[in-house]
């Protein structure tokens, strides 16, 4: 049954299903393309530990490298893996570029420094396979424009341009000017 407040209410034509994910999130694009939270979740991986759904660390096992190498490994992603990058318009030839020399540092710095960093045989795989996956699935977001057409109904791109024009004498704005010869 209806009651008289529920008739006075306007009814909304539609639900959240109705609009599109960029009408609903415009206003959290910061949040949407900023990569820290997973960065953080990637390193508690490498750590031993993920986040429960109540909040609360759990460990899951023993780290696979100490926290030297995780610093080491988290910087190198860090690289690649930020802010800035998410709606940035990479090539592929850009594309190449960042995971040739992520690839190649990762391995370096992984295989150079395994005693140092406390790193076993059978977790250097796991640490260069999921850090260039990890690094991959944010890289993608910004190949030819990925997020940045996403948004490109809800941002504005500001572009200033001065343009100095020698020579020729023109009424300016400045009225000490007006009155020079």
């Amino acid at each position: 049954m209806i009651t008289p407040e529920q008739e006075q209410q306007p009814q909304r034509m539609g639900g959240a299903g109705a609009y599109a994910p960029r009408e609903l999130y415009a206003s959290s694009i910061k949040e949407l393309t900023d990569p820290s939270s997973d960065l953080a979740k990637f390193e508690l991986f490498l750590r031993g530990y993920k986040i429960s759904r109540d909040g609360t660390l759990i460990k899951q096992t023993d780290p696979l490298s100490n926290s030297k190498g995780i610093i080491a490994i988290m910087s190198i992603i860090e690289s690649v893996v930020h802010h800035s990058n998410t709606l940035s318009n990479f090539s592929k030839d850009d594309m190449e570029f960042f995971f040739d020399t992520l690839k190649v540092d990762l391995i370096t710095e992984v295989m150079i420094n395994r005693i140092a960093y406390g790193i076993e045989r059978k977790n250097r795989f796991l640490i260069i396979g999921n850090s260039m996956r990890f690094a991959y699935s944010f890289s993608k977001r910004a190949f030819e424009e990925g997020d940045r057409k996403f948004w490109k109904g809800s941002m504005t791109e500001v572009k200033h341009t001065q343009e100095s024009i020698e020579g020729r004498k023109s009424l300016t704005m400045n009225p000490f000017s007006w009155f020079k010869k």
